[in-house]
């Protein structure tokens, strides 16, 4: 997958650049935390862009679980992990 320096990527009402580094999160439903850290964007063959990054997943009184590297479209990406953790 050609790697690019950033994406932006354009929903109602809000313009989000994702680079290389950022972390999101999402809060699932057992209450569990979920961190992805983007390693990098990308477009593959067809145009479509994808974010590919790891994920540490945090539950209270539990020890973090890390996995990946994992790939999404950019817009699954967004729908999943919209929070921007701050570094």
């Amino acid at each position: 997958m050609p790697q690019m320096g950033a994406v932006v990527f354009r929903k109602p009402r809000q313009n989000l650049e994702i680079r290389a580094g950022q972390r999101f999160r999402r809060v699932l439903a057992d209450r569990a935390v979920e961190t992805a850290q983007v390693l990098s964007v990308g477009k593959d063959a067809t145009g479509i862009p994808h974010v590919r990054f790891n994920v540490v997943r945090s539950r209270p009184s539990c020890i973090d679980y890390k996995e990946g590297p994992r790939v999404l479209a950019l817009d699954s990406f967004w729908t999943n992990y919209s929070e921007a953790v701050e570094a």
